[in-house]
């Protein structure tokens, strides 16, 4: 009985020395044009885009940043398409805080918001559609937007989220 789990070694040996000679060698021309695809692309780069490059490193950069949010917003600057469609307007800001379907969750988030110091009560709501009853947690009027954007940031982080609402009216 003949044995096929030996293999001749030899033959192995010789195929992968014929793999090595069999190789023919890279031409000279196919180096010359690869390595001067990419000088032409850096040229005409250069050529189509030349001063990309100057005005980046021309450019001097500033540290001076001047940050006029609050002042803005105690000035009432963006408020400016309100007042001037509607002139000697006065407007009060309201903040709900959260809204329930039952009383009970909405009587400890008045507990919660009035122990962050905010003069809260509870606004009853009815449904149009449904006729249910909804209670919202309200803080009450403030009359500077800043005011109320500053109410609003401190209920965001004791994680409300509360939603502003403006009455206006004419004097």
């Amino acid at each position: 009985m003949k044995d096929f789990a030996q293999k001749k070694s030899s033959t192995k040996k010789a195929s992968r020395a014929r793999k090595n000679q069999e190789l023919p060698p890279v031409p000279i021309r196919l180096v010359l044009i690869l390595l001067l695809i990419p000088i032409c692309l850096i040229i005409i780069s250069n050529v189509v885009f030349p001063n990309i490059s100057k005005e980046a490193k021309d450019t001097a950069i500033t540290k001076d940043i001047t940050f006029t949010f609050e002042s803005d917003l105690k000035d009432e600057q963006f408020m400016l398409e309100l007042e001037s469609s509607m002139p000697n307007t006065v407007c009060d800001y309201e903040i709900q805080v959260e809204t329930y379907g039952q009383e009970k969750y909405a009587q400890e988030t008045l507990q919660k918001v009035l122990d962050l110091g905010f003069d809260a009560y509870i606004m009853d709501v009815i449904s149009r559609k449904e006729g249910k009853v909804f209670h919202r947690v309200m803080i009450r009027s403030i009359k500077n937007l800043s005011d109320t954007n500053n109410a609003r940031e401190q209920l965001i982080r004791a994680d409300f989220l509360p939603l502003i609402r403006t009455k206006c009216s004419q004097n």
